[in-house]
């Protein structure tokens, strides 16, 4: 029996680093979530790795960046010819963003980092890391407090299973290449009163825990990352910026907040005029056209 039982966990073995090791193509993988996200994970790659155009300054985030950064704006605006590249991807995870920072620095040489924060960090692994992020970066990805783990390293193999069928038997061909320069989208609709206010009434009952349960326990996950894409900018010459993009009616940051990103980089917050405008926003948590053209020249003066 127990030799079975070793045969078998060889075999398992063997199979596990067959399906690790069968070549992939990066961009396929980026490619195959286009259906989400209005195909930013296919344009991020290209823009990242065949467009030619450099990528001087570039924010990383999740919609509120999307929606909010006017990446085209803001680089007519700056003072200094510098390219500014919205690499926003829809819902939070500091995991992917650190994969996302990864992919940049292989093809581009950013001279600046400007990574969104809100209230309080993202406990949670991203949805789609186990789909765009490396099988490496997957199976040593931090362990503590991550509870989508184990739920990653299946998902790794089950979507490389998936593909390697689709390679060998289901071939497909190449996507058309996205070689925009600019990541920036939102709509013109703005947001029922009712919905912000509602909104400003959940936000204002939030509490936080303790500080030392939520930095030493909570949300030791999200700050693993922090602290590794903070040394990974210093590594590679990148200054890091963190900018506060709240849902609407958000409570302020307090000062230990604060004092907490001020340690790894500036900390830029925009104005009340900005954030408090219930003509900004296309709902609770995202700016509108105008919302992003005030947030947009108001980051071209920071810049």
């Amino acid at each position: 029996m127990k030799k079975l039982f070793v045969h078998i966990l060889l075999m398992i073995l063997g199979l596990a680093v067959a399906c690790l090791s069968f070549p992939l193509d990066k961009r396929n993988r980026y490619q195959q979530l286009n259906a989400e996200c209005l195909e930013k994970s296919g344009w991020i790659y290209d823009r990242i790795h065949l467009s030619d155009t450099p990528i001087d300054i570039a924010f990383i985030g999740s919609s509120h960046t999307i929606n909010g950064v006017n990446d085209s704006l803001l680089e007519a605006n700056l003072s200094h010819n510098m390219h500014v590249s919205n690499l926003g991807y829809c819902r939070l995870g500091r995991d992917l963003h650190f994969e996302i920072l990864q992919e940049l620095v292989q093809s581009k040489q950013p001279k600046k980092l400007v990574l969104e924060i809100g209230w309080e960090e993202n406990r949670f692994s991203h949805p789609s890391f186990a789909q765009l992020a490396d099988p490496q970066d997957i199976l040593m990805a931090y362990p503590i407090m991550n509870g989508s783990y184990f739920p990653n390293i299946l998902n790794l193999f089950r979507e490389r299973l998936i593909r390697i069928q689709k390679r060998l038997w289901n071939p497909t061909s190449p996507s058309t290449e996205n070689r925009l320069p600019h990541g920036f989208t939102t709509v013109p609709n703005k947001a029922e009163i009712s919905v912000l206010e509602a909104s400003r009434t959940r936000l204002s009952k939030k509490k936080r825990p303790s500080p030392a349960i939520r930095r030493n326990l909570l949300e030791a996950f999200p700050n693993y990352y922090l602290d590794y894409i903070s040394s990974f900018c210093r590594q590679h010459q990148i200054e890091l910026s963190f900018l506060y993009l709240p849902p609407f009616g958000c409570q302020p940051l307090e000062q230990k907040e604060k004092d907490f990103y001020k340690r790894m980089g500036e900390l830029w917050i925009p104005p009340a005029s900005i954030l408090d405008e219930p003509s900004n926003w296309y709902d609770a948590g995202h700016f509108n056209l105008e919302g992003a053209e005030q947030l947009s020249l108001w980051l071209a003066k920071k810049l």
